[in-house]
């Protein structure tokens, strides 16, 4: 991910806590004077004021359909093709339900609006979707029967799938149980024959994949997917650093303008997941660019409590779905394909009635190892400080340095990794990754000082020298075995460790 985005996002996120009117003076206090931070910064919290929902808008933004832009009327006939209804309009054109009169079938007519048919730019687009979907054959992947060149327009001819957008059939409430597993997989398969093809969807959302009444799921619109055999002979579709696709999908790596590859699909398939789950969008926020911040810098909500309950172990392999670097993630669909298979046949709901009161138990138990770690640190200053007058010297004067501004380090980065839980949950796990290393050492500076101290006292005060020893090795074998442990038990997703 890009180093400089990651600033922009952390000082944009925790901006947005802060009071409207505190906002500008915390922004120029976070970027220390660095005046392209400070307008990156700056932009992101005035666009943030922005209202509307930009999760379904396309990041490379479309020309809108023309007044009166429809190509065909229901009752036309386009060369063998008469139009029976209009199915929907957007940015792009239109697609329209006609009948082949020639097979007598009906079939999805997809065209580009009229002011843009003679757009070359478009209509490479349009022949790139045609080829690279009919270079796919799948139950899980709308068909594609023909390009036509109909009075010099371009229609792609394909499967008429009847049924409801994920999008739809999310107005009812999220999927549960077997239902939410069995649309993941047909999904994960259809993108693990996409890939097999070196095919890379790129704009995996609700809208782009319907679900038929039988409960088979069907995958359209490859607009914007890439395939290296289609783009090698005519030039690509994108350059180096464009960003394309929709917003509220995108992996950290597209929205940065990277070389992307099945693993991007992987993080869009995750939050197609999440939302089926929970209702949610997991980065939602106000305007495009604060849920793309979102999406690069922040964490997702835990999926806690969902109605219907999740089937046990789906919420790691969402999870891992959303990793932000695409090292985290499956290495391949074929992979996730098989984890989701893991849950077995039906994927009965279980989170057993006992799951989710152990997360909460494992959560509170950190909550307090963090309160007890802090005033144990706080405690051990006086044993420390004692053993000065027992062995006077400049040595005892700075271990005793040392150990104060070790305890008050460690102890302030507790403390906020508990403001952190309490009040801004989604940014828990990116604080666990980031201020970990530190605790970790301050941890250990203080074991180090206790040791230190212990052998300046066993010569003269052995007891008291053995017990500050004992102290010494327990604070360290706290921190490098006894705290990591617990963490991933309370933190389960925010540990890349999961063989789920």
């Amino acid at each position: 991910m890009n180093t400089e985005w990651r600033r922009v996002s952390d000082i944009f996120l925790a901006a947005m806590e802060e009071p409207d009117a505190d906002r500008p003076g915390f922004v120029a206090r976070a970027c220390g004077g660095d005046p392209a931070l400070h307008a990156d910064v700056t932009a992101l919290v005035d666009a943030h004021g922005v209202a509307g929902d930009f999760l379904e808008q396309p990041a490379a933004v479309d020309f809108p359909l023309p007044p009166g832009g429809a190509p065909a009327l229901p009752g036309q006939r386009l060369g063998p093709y008469l139009v029976d209804a209009i199915l929907g309009e957007g940015g792009m054109g239109i697609v329209l339900l006609a009948t082949d009169t020639r097979l007598h079938r009906q079939v999805a007519l997809k065209a580009l609006a009229p002011g843009l048919a003679n757009d070359p730019a478009r209509r490479d687009r349009q022949v790139r979707e045609a080829r690279i979907a009919a270079a796919l054959s799948h139950a899980n992947i709308a068909t594609v029967y023909a390009l036509e060149d109909i009075d010099g327009q371009l229609f792609m001819a394909g499967e008429y799938v009847e049924g409801l957008t994920l999008r739809q059939a999310l107005g009812a409430g999220p999927l549960g149980g077997g239902d939410l597993v069995s649309v993941g997989t047909q999904m994960a398969r259809a993108l693990a024959a996409a890939h097999a093809r070196g095919i890379v969807h790129r704009d995996l959302k609700p809208e782009n994949v319907i679900r038929m009444g039988d409960g088979t799921i069907k995958i359209l619109d490859f607009g914007i997917a890439r395939m290296p055999e289609a783009e090698a002979g005519s030039g690509r579709l994108t350059g180096a650093g464009t960003v394309i696709g929709t917003t509220g999908y995108m992996s950290p790596e597209q929205l940065d303008g990277h070389e992307v590859d099945g693993r991007s699909d992987i993080f869009s398939f995750g939050i197609v997941m999440y939302e089926l789950a929970s209702g949610r969008h997991p980065f939602a926020s106000a305007t495009a660019i604060a849920t793309a911040a979102r999406v690069l810098a922040a964490d997702p909500p835990p999926l806690e409590r969902t109605s219907p309950p999740l089937p046990a172990g789906l919420d790691r392999i969402i999870y891992r779905c959303l990793a932000k670097d695409p090292a985290g993630r499956y290495s391949s669909v074929d992979e996730l394909v098989a984890a989701l298979a893991s849950l077995g046949p039906g994927a009965a709901p279980a989170r057993s009635v006992t799951a989710e009161p152990t997360r909460e138990a494992g959560r509170r138990w950190w909550q307090w190892h963090q309160v007890l770690a802090m005033a144990t640190y706080a405690g051990l200053v006086y044993p420390v400080w004692h053993a000065k007058w027992w062995n006077e010297g400049p040595v005892m004067w700075g271990l005793l340095l040392v150990m104060v501004l070790a305890a008050a380090f460690n102890g302030t980065l507790r403390a906020h990794w508990l403001f952190t839980a309490r009040f801004n949950w989604p940014a828990v796990g990116s604080e666990l990754r980031r201020a970990g290393p530190w605790v970790r050492g301050s941890d250990l500076v203080i074991g180090a000082v206790l040791l230190a101290s212990a052998i300046g006292l066993l010569a003269t005060h052995m007891a008291a020298g053995a017990t500050l020893a004992a102290f010494g090795v327990g604070v360290a074998a706290a921190s490098l075995i006894i705290e990591p442990a617990t963490t991933r038990a309370a933190f389960p997703r925010d540990i890349p460790r999961d063989p789920a």
